[in-house]
């Protein structure tokens, strides 16, 4: 077999075997859509489902009057709970816990298994001099 036809028959045989992939990935596509409580102005991520609705964190704007920022202008993380009204209603995201509300970013967070306990990271700035924080 001469080195042309011998390309064409890998081709055809590569061809033949990815024919059978497009089938397959379609059954497995998924659909993305942002929610209706997701802002266009802030950032939220990292959601967990906790009882009947959604806890995530975002940076949004906790007060009218103050806005704690970092040296690149962010803002931090706190936790927000959405709850789920009915197949496709939620509930305006409310601060989940003020007692958990810093100025340090708050989150990703988990729940066990029971949804008693809630493990998060929090970022809390050290100074080198006293690193007893």
């Amino acid at each position: 077999m001469d080195m042309k036809k011998r390309m064409i028959h890998i081709i055809f045989s590569l061809l033949l075997l990815l024919s059978a992939f497009p089938v397959s990935l379609a059954q497995n596509s998924y659909i993305v859509n942002r929610l209706p409580f997701n802002s266009r102005i802030y950032n939220d991520l990292a959601p967990v489902v906790f009882n009947n609705g959604l806890l995530f964190c975002s940076d949004r704007k906790t007060n009218i009057f103050v806005d704690y920022k970092a040296m690149d202008d962010s803002r931090p993380l706190n936790f927000y709970l959405v709850e789920k009204k009915d197949s496709l209603k939620w509930s305006a995201p409310h601060l989940f816990a003020k007692e958990l509300k810093t100025v340090f970013n708050n989150g990703p967070a988990s729940f066990n298994e029971a949804t008693h306990t809630l493990f998060f990271t929090r970022d809390i700035f050290i100074d080198k001099k006293n690193k007893t924080a």
